[in-house]
C-alpha cells in the first residue's frame, strides 16, 4: 500500500480511504495467501498493430522523394569533398579541428 500511496505521490492514509470509498478490501495478507503478480498478468502478448498500407501515388511519391534525398545528399558530398581538394591543393590551406573562440 505504501508503494501504491509512494507512485501516486499520496499519503498512505488517503490511499487507504480512496480504497475503502471504492468498496475494496484491504485487509491484510499472510505470504501464504498472496497471489503471485505473473498470475495477473495476461499470459499472450497483445495482437501486434496492423500495417499501415499506403495508397500507390502516397507510397511513389515517397519513393521519389527518398530518392531525391539521397542524390542531394551524394552531390552534396561530392561538392564538399571537391572544395576540401581545392581548399588544400590551391589555396594550401589544411583541415584542422575547429577550436572553440570563448573558452568556458
Amino acid at each position: 500500500l505504501q508503494a501504491t500511496a509512494d507512485a501516486m505521490g499520496l499519503m498512505r492514509d488517503h490511499v487507504l480511504k480512496m480504497l475503502k470509498a471504492a468498496g475494496v478490501v484491504t485487509k491484510a495478507v499472510s505470504a501464504a495467501e498472496a497471489v503471485p503478480v505473473d498470475s495477473l498478468l495476461p499470459l499472450t502478448p497483445p495482437p501486434a498493430p496492423e500495417p499501415v498500407r499506403l495508397d500507390l501515388a502516397e507510397k511513389h511519391r515517397f519513393e521519389q522523394n527518398e530518392k531525391a534525398l539521397k542524390r542531394q545528399l551524394k552531390d552534396l558530398t561530392a561538392r564538399l569533398v571537391a572544395a576540401e581538394d581545392h581548399r588544400a591543393s590551391i589555396l594550401g590551406l589544411s583541415f584542422e579541428p575547429v577550436e572553440p573562440i570563448c573558452k568556458p
